[in-house]
């Protein structure tokens, strides 16, 4: 079934960037940059207030990536996490409307394993590019 999904686009998924999830996630994360924290320091820094930890974006993509799984009809009790690369390009600000699209950039089967290869990026409200990544997934077979 996952075959004829290679070169498949998934989305656009959307999320909205709210500061209580940013709190959570800083706490959670124990990243206490001020640049994140405090508006003066992030002016002080040279941006014009608060920022999204860069982390935080690669959380924004989760419901993106479990589309896609369940798309691709992949057992989740064989799946193994094979690597995640990100491209951070631009910062993240409080209440950003992001937009993620996710492809099937490739299936590779290899042995026993089946090598699900996903690519996507996400945009702001303004349509510029803050986020590229490629994600590895490996499904173990028979």
């Amino acid at each position: 079934m996952s075959e004829e999904l290679r070169g498949k686009e998934f989305g656009p998924f959307v999320y909205i960037v709210w500061r209580k999830k940013v709190e959570d996630f800083i706490e959670a994360t124990g990243d206490e940059n001020p640049v994140y924290l405090d508006d003066e320091a992030a002016r002080e820094a040279g941006y014009d207030g608060k920022l999204v930890p860069i982390s935080f974006a690669s959380a924004t993509g989760s419901v993106a990536l479990w589309s896609v799984i369940g798309a691709l009809g992949v057992d989740l009790s064989r799946l193994l996490h094979g690597g995640h690369e990100f491209e951070f390009i631009k910062p993240l600000r409080d209440a950003d409307f992001l937009t993620t699209t996710l492809r099937v950039a490739d299936i590779v089967d290899k042995k026993k394993l089946r090598l699900y290869i996903l690519e996507g990026k996400t945009v702001n409200a303004a349509g510029e590019e803050v986020l590229r990544f490629k994600t590895t997934l490996i499904e173990r077979r028979g």
